[in-house]
């Protein structure tokens, strides 16, 4: 870290609870045993360089839940102790705007915030009632004054008249970000946007970053599709569409458990944006670990050619292309899904896993007998 230029880190998701396919075994449950230090141990060095770390935090941090479900009550939840533990590796700043912060509805919701606030670190995305419809989060560093702003743009299932986090409407962020960019010198935006499991960001994810960008921000942090995708220099700015995931137990499908850490470096004179990028790997034993040289680099690789598609020049060709691969990437998700679950069945808690089933069926079976 040097005095010539302020440091950003940034990772994508951050899911500290079991997901509904690893209950019992998944990253909540071993985090619990084994504590956040020891899953962040080989990465923990590059955060220490940050002025600001940054990554969206995909769960609750709570002892509450207001789910009847026992099987929903175990999901997706983690103990606000880990908020500790997170500052202690070095994240100062969570976005909390996204589909997940609300599945245990909203005391969790606000435990979840109080402990952030409490171990030091500041929640990015929260519903603004006056000037902005979204909090702005403002850093002075090294005489920068550095804004940030959070929205999700994926619906809330949970909670839908919820007004707790930021969800737009695009028109109120491009509004937000005019504003902010005319008080600060970097204006970045943290938005939960995009399509589950795609390598490349929709045509949708590029037209609202790159308008973001055009209202005055220099970066976008994107993150929801748990998959990190092409980082593209437009114009003044920065867009990462995707960073992937940091820590989650999704591990049916390769590129799910492969991502990276962001470097962005701002320089205090001229205000030039540089990044690099550190590939990850999300290990079965949920650690977080740095890619061997041979695999970096083919990760690297793997990026610039997805960034060809993403950059083609005929928009309404890109978007057929976006469909026919959406098409064919939920069928492919879904399968994998399928076989993961069953092979993992009796790994963990195998009973809740069996409620899971049941739940599913009778829910599939009610949509039927609608219909």
């Amino acid at each position: 870290m040097t005095g010539s230029e302020v440091i950003i880190i940034a990772v994508g998701d951050i899911c500290l609870g079991d997901h509904y396919f690893s209950m019992g075994h998944g990253v909540g449950s071993v985090s619990k045993k084994i504590g956040l230090e020891s899953i962040f141990e080989e990465v923990r060095h590059i955060f220490q360089n940050g002025h600001i770390v940054f990554g969206n935090l995909e769960c609750v941090l709570s002892n509450s839940t207001q789910r009847i479900s026992i099987v929903e009550k175990n999901v997706f939840r983690g103990i606000p102790q880990f908020t500790k533990d997170l500052r202690k590796i070095g994240f100062n700043i969570l976005n909390i705007a996204n589909n997940h912060i609300l599945q245990h509805e909203i005391d969790a919701f606000w435990e979840t915030i109080s402990a952030l606030e409490n171990a030091g670190i500041t929640p990015l995305g929260l519903a603004g009632s006056g000037q902005f419809s979204s909090i702005p989060v403002i850093k002075r560093i090294n005489g920068l004054m550095i804004g940030f702003l959070g929205y999700s743009l994926v619906p809330e299932k949970y909670c839908p008249k919820q007004k707790l986090y930021a969800q737009g409407p695009l028109d109120a962020i491009f509004s937000d970000v005019g504003k902010l960019s005319k008080e600060t010198d970097i204006t970045i935006v943290s938005l939960h946007f995009g399509d589950e499991g795609m390598q490349i960001p929709s045509p949708f994810a590029i037209s609202c970053a790159r308008q973001i960008i055009k209202q005055g921000a220099k970066v976008v942090l994107g993150h929801h599709p748990h998959i990190f995708q092409p980082v593209e220099k437009y114009k003044h700015g920065l867009i990462f569409y995707s960073l992937g995931n940091f820590i989650f137990d999704l591990f049916w499908y390769p590129p799910l458990v492969h991502s990276a850490i962001v470097k962005i470096s701002i320089g205090l004179s001229s205000k030039e944006l540089n990044y690099s990028i550190y590939p990850i790997e999300l290990t079965h034993d949920y650690r977080t670990v740095l890619l061997n040289q041979k695999d970096s680099c083919q990760f690297k690789n793997e990026l610039e050619q997805s960034a060809t598609k993403v950059l083609c020049e005929d928009f309404e060709l890109y978007s057929l292309f976006y469909k026919k691969e959406l098409d064919k990437m939920e069928k492919i998700l879904q399968r994998k899904k399928i076989i993961y679950f069953l092979s993992n069945f009796w790994r963990g808690n195998s009973l809740l896993k069996t409620k899971f089933l049941i739940n599913k069926f009778m829910s599939c079976l009610r949509n039927n007998l609608e219909i």
